[in-house]
């Protein structure tokens, strides 16, 4: 029985063994045909990657970050050319002043109070040389002297050596200031005022007249017109005919300079 038993042991154990040989046998099999795949698995995605690289993803066009500092440029704004507008005319007035460089010219003659001048100036003087009549002649300091500018604005000028003392300057009760002895009108003719009887024009009385130029002159009616800023005259534009003077038109005209 004992001799059986070991028997049977014996053949179990051999059959066993060709069993784990056979096993054995097919695990190496399998085994090597999973590392043979694998290993060329590998081979082929390696080569297919150096062959075909990933694409390299494109930065987006984008702006700074909101972290980054920016630089704003200001620009500055264009001046608008500021509209230069004219100024309006106004008339100037002047205030006459002996001249410091007094004229060659020298007359005889005596002076009494002025009609043009005197009752706003207390140096101004209605003098005669000969028999000519000059109004405003102005004193010079020493009062044997008197200055006749005929026109101020150039050189046309004499003096007077007195063979009477002036009379006393008279003190006028009222000032005017809408006066002048000499005037220039905007277009620069001339015209002063009358020094003796104002003529009448249309019933007008003719305050200040021009020098008669081919048969023609004007007249400034009434006193001036003063403003803040432009002075007016009324003006008559007359022609004479023989002994007779017509008006030829009527127009209120502008007063550039004013000589007081």
């Amino acid at each position: 029985m004992n001799k059986y038993i070991i028997n049977n042991f014996n053949i179990m154990i051999k059959m066993n063994g060709e069993t784990g040989q056979k096993a054995f046998s097919i695990s190496t099999i399998i085994i090597t045909v999973v590392a043979v795949i694998i290993i060329v698995g590998l081979a082929f995605a390696y080569y297919f990657f150096l062959t075909n690289p990933p694409p390299v993803p494109e930065m987006a066009a984008t702006g700074p970050s909101q972290n980054v500092e920016t630089t704003e440029t200001t620009e500055t704004p264009t001046e608008t050319p500021t509209e230069v507008v004219p100024l309006e005319p106004t008339t100037s007035v002047v205030f006459y002043t002996v001249p410091s460089v007094l004229p060659a010219t020298v007359k005889q003659g005596s002076c009494s109070a002025s009609s043009t001048a005197e009752p706003y100036r207390t140096d101004a003087y209605k003098c005669a040389a000969g028999a000519v009549s000059y109004d405003p002649c102005f004193s010079l300091p020493g009062g044997t002297q008197v200055i006749c500018p005929m026109n101020p604005r150039g050189s046309d000028m004499f003096l007077i050596d007195l063979t009477t003392a002036l009379p006393a300057p008279t003190v006028p009760q009222t000032v005017q200031d809408n006066w002048g002895w000499f005037v220039e009108l905007e277009d620069g003719s001339l015209c002063s005022p009358y020094t003796a009887k104002r003529p009448v024009v249309d019933g007008e009385a003719a305050y200040y007249g021009s020098a008669i130029i081919n048969n023609e002159r004007f007249v400034l009616i009434g006193d001036l017109t003063k403003t803040a800023t432009m002075w007016t005259a009324v003006k008559k534009n007359l022609l004479r005919s023989g002994t007779t003077w017509t008006v030829k038109s009527t127009e209120t005209v502008n007063i550039k300079t004013v000589w007081q």
